[in-house]
């Protein structure tokens, strides 16, 4: 059976039980539409809803871009593909859709059986659902981040 904990920043020293998922901040999807923004340094409606396009194609086909309400996220300078990744953060959590939860979902459903313990690094709890929706439990640690014992979920 797996636990999971929150982690600032993923332990150096894992052993074969151990998986870190980070949290996921859709760069691959925001890199493969690249050609469609152009070389003008401003967010479109129709370039974010392609990046959406690929983010719910790949985590959460029920989700539906062009249904959301893009245009107030036009004109937005960004200097590099990284600085959108707040942008789609902001659209997420505006519309709550269940994005990041859906992306840590499919990583969990394709980990190895023999994983024990799961290193959830973020800076915040956007997607620990998917833990608990997977009957994952969260691991208490004391302040020094030892393992003491397995909790019910904390979700």
């Amino acid at each position: 059976m797996s636990v999971y904990t929150v982690v600032a920043s993923a332990p150096k020293n894992l052993s074969e039980t151990d998986l870190v998922i980070n949290k996921p901040n859709f760069l691959e999807e925001i890199t493969k539409n690249k050609v469609r923004r152009g070389v003008v340094k401003l967010t479109t409606a129709p370039a974010l809803r392609d990046i959406f396009m690929a983010i719910t194609d790949k985590y959460d086909n029920t989700v539906n871009p062009y249904h959301l309400k893009l245009s107030k996220y036009e004109g937005i300078a960004y200097d590099k593909d990284e600085d959108l990744i707040d942008v789609v953060y902001r659209i997420i959590r505006d519309n709550n859709l269940n994005l990041v939860e859906s992306a840590i979902d499919k990583q969990l459903k394709s980990r190895a059986h023999s994983v024990e313990t799961i290193y959830y690094v973020t800076d915040d709890l956007d997607g620990i659902e998917a833990f608990a929706k997977n009957g994952i439990s969260a691991l208490k640690t004391d302040k020094k981040g030892k393992k003491e014992e397995k909790s019910e979920n904390l979700v």
